[in-house]
């Protein structure tokens, strides 16, 4: 192969993102699926030559549409592939990232508990278990609550 026909085979820098971190500027919304499973695709502006890339998120394992809408705005560590580039697991990004991620979890493994019990004690037709159960849960939880009851005039 002659030097001429080696340069016809270069990549173009603009076609192949090289980077490995960069501040994610938004989502697409849009859930896509595939063979391996649910993904969406994102912008992250790279501080080096100021240009947005795309960067594919994968929704099957470590992240969910609602914890990547939080990272917006963070730095953000990105693995670049032959396809372009994809979001890094939780466990490469910052500290700062990751301790939204896992605060994110909490809350909604609360909520998620805290909607099991309250459809459970609906079941029930006392209003006054309903309030107790669901005041010693958030205790136990460790959630401020607040619960007012209306009772209508018969």
């Amino acid at each position: 192969m002659t030097f001429t026909q080696q340069k016809s085979f270069s990549f173009n820098e603009e076609n192949l993102p090289l980077f490995t971190s960069g501040i994610l500027k938004s989502v697409d919304t849009r859930v896509r699926s595939s063979s391996r499973g649910d993904y969406i695709f994102g912008s992250v502006y790279n501080i080096e030559t100021k240009k947005l890339a795309p960067v594919l998120i994968d929704l099957e394992k470590d992240y969910s549409l609602n914890s990547i809408k939080l990272i917006i705005d963070e730095t953000i560590s990105v693995e670049p592939t032959s396809n372009g580039l994809r979001l890094r697991p939780p466990s490469y990004q910052s500290e700062k990232v990751q301790e939204i991620l896992v605060n994110d979890f909490k809350e909604t493994k609360n909520n998620n508990e805290l909607s099991k019990i309250i459809e459970s004690s609906v079941n029930q037709n006392s209003i006054e278990e309903i309030v107790m159960t669901v005041a010693s849960e958030c205790q136990k939880l460790g959630i401020d609550a607040a619960i007012a009851v209306l009772l209508t005039k018969k």
